[in-house]
């Protein structure tokens, strides 16, 4: 199936085995690898020398009351949620008024309803997860298919 599909496929993981991401980068293949835990800069130079050079890192922040550094060296883009993802909590948009977003995918609590609003903040893309989940961990083809459209109407 992916390798019929025109698509890039993004690994999610957190806090996992350097060595089981990059036999699931490898196997699947992924374009990027979107790390969500505790992961250190040191894990992240490690990973970058073990993954290939096309696959990108990408590293969730959480934001509460101000944004975080985006200071890890060998991370190509930064996804600033709200706590760990899949909360379906948004954080305060306003704090990336005025921020280069050029690196930055914003998560927490996207879906249909406030999709178009999360465009028009300006990151260089939306990360979407519990909004259009049916239940924790299953996405839902009709809440996936209200965003697309919203987001093509737009």
């Amino acid at each position: 199936v992916i390798s019929a599909a025109p698509l890039q496929y993004v690994g999610v993981f957190q806090d996992a085995d350097i060595a089981d991401v990059c036999q699931k980068a490898a196997v699947l293949p992924l374009s990027a690898v979107q790390l969500h835990g505790s992961e250190d800069q040191a894990y992240v130079n490690a990973l970058r020398e073990a993954l290939p050079k096309q696959v990108q890192i990408w590293k969730a922040l959480s934001v509460s009351d101000a944004l975080p550094a985006r200071d890890y060296h060998h991370v190509d883009k930064y996804i600033f949620d709200n706590g760990q993802g899949g909360s379906g909590q948004r954080f305060d948009w306003s704090l990336l008024q005025g921020q280069p977003l050029d690196n930055v995918l914003l998560a927490g609590g996207l879906a249909a309803d406030n999709c178009v609003q999360a465009a028009q903040v300006g990151c260089a893309g939306l990360d979407f997860n519990s909004g259009v989940e049916s239940q924790p961990g299953i996405k839902d083809a009709r809440l996936l298919a209200s965003v697309f459209q919203t987001l093509r109407a737009y």
